[in-house]
This record gives C-alpha cells, structure tokens and sequence, in this order.
C-alpha cells in the first residue's frame, strides 16, 4: 500500500484545523463561541453528561491508527467518533461560568465542519481499510 495514500488524512485534517478558528456554538446574549475554546473546554460537558466532546480524541486516536497502517481499528475508530459526535446535537447549554449554563441557541459554521471532518476520516479510513483488503487478497503475478 502506498504511502502516498496516507495524505487523504488532509483532507479531514484541514476541516478539524479550519473549525478550530470558526464559531461553533451561538447564545442569544453572548457572543459566538469559536472552536478552539470547545476543545479546550469541552471536556467540562463530561461533568454534565454531554459526551459529544469525546469525538475528537476518537478522532486523533483512529488518525494515529491509520498512520501506523491499521485500517481496521482506524476505521472502527472514526465511525465511533462520527455517532459519539452527533450527540452534540442535544448539546442544551455551555457552561461559562458556575452560575448556570447559557443557552445553545444554534450552531454555527464550525460546529459543521467539525463533523464533517469526523464524517470524512471515516470516508478516508473506510477507502483506507479498502484498498490495503484489496492489495492482500489480490492474486500474485
């Protein structure tokens, strides 16, 4: 399997970077929160049971397999970072301070791309996992 193969992972890689600098969440009396700040401070939806924060070390994790040419976890990885980032849809509320949660009022550019990375390191491992499948069982010469 070509090694050249490996710079599709750009592809989702470039999306992740781009939602780090978009607004992710809006709030009706806040200003939009940009990407960067939910991955430095998603984790705290953990204490609230928001799980959808989790997404993003599964999608570093399935990038580190796909790396090390393990297309099967890779892509076990990615599709289970894709549901596990859908939860962020019943995401309700963002936490800026201990007072009480402010209220999501949308989501934004950011929040979209964000999922469209996880969606296409899935597609990528998935074409991946596919060719390595095909490069063992193919016949010899």
């Amino acid at each position: 399997m070509p090694t050249r193969l490996l710079w599709f992972l750009v592809i989702p890689w470039g999306l992740f970077l781009l939602s780090l600098f978009l607004p992710v969440f809006l709030f009706e009396d806040n200003p939009p929160l940009l990407g960067i700040w939910v991955l430095l401070w998603g984790w705290g939806g953990l204490l609230t049971s928001n799980f959808a924060w989790l997404a993003t070390p599964l999608f570093f994790i399935s990038t580190f397999f796909a790396v090390r040419r393990r297309f099967t976890p890779a892509f076990r990885t990615a599709v289970i970072s894709v549901l596990v980032g859908l939860l962020a849809f019943f995401s309700e509320a963002w936490w800026f301070d201990e007072a009480s949660g402010t209220p999501i009022t949308g989501f934004a550019t950011g929040f979209y791309l964000w999922l469209a990375s996880l969606a296409a390191l899935s597609v990528v491992t998935a074409l991946l996992f596919s060719l390595a499948r095909r490069a063992r069982t193919a016949p010899l010469p």
